[in-house]
């Protein structure tokens, strides 16, 4: 092993489109189209063990536009012209929820306010629209 190597230890063998969490503890990746992954690096009261790589979630169709959301405890993504919201507490299993489909618009989802809003490009009435989500989700425990 050449020096300083054993300082490296592999996570995932492919780890497309990695991000940080707004709180900067757990990272999210994919390791292919078809799932995603999150990594608690440092964050003490995780729901997520230390530095065990958790699968989120597997598909049959490609996830796109895959965000983290408020609080760093949920994630956006969009399956096919769906906008879901993924909450990454494996506790009772990784619950989902539909939040709004973009009738096969531009497919473009832009969380802001660390979150605390959405926006989105979705078809109506046969053109591009921008929409505002407001959401809300219970402070972190």
């Amino acid at each position: 092993m050449p020096p300083g190597e054993e300082r490296w230890r592999a996570i995932a063998p492919i780890a497309g489109l990695p991000q940080w969490s707004p709180d900067g503890d757990k990272l999210l990746y994919q390791e292919s189209p078809f799932d995603a992954w999150a990594l608690n690096v440092s964050e003490e009261r995780s729901v997520l063990p230390e530095d065990v790589p958790e699968l989120l979630i597997r598909l049959s169709t490609p996830i796109a536009e895959l965000k983290w959301f408020a609080g760093s405890q949920h994630v956006l993504f969009l399956q096919q012209d769906i906008l879901q919201l993924l909450e990454i507490d494996p506790r009772d299993g990784h619950r989902i929820d539909t939040l709004t489909s973009t009738n096969r618009g531009q497919n473009s989802v832009f969380p802001v306010a660390e979150g605390a809003e959405v926006y989105i490009v979705a078809r109506r009435d046969n053109q591009d629209a921008l929409l505002r989500l407001l959401l809300r989700i219970p402070e972190d425990r």
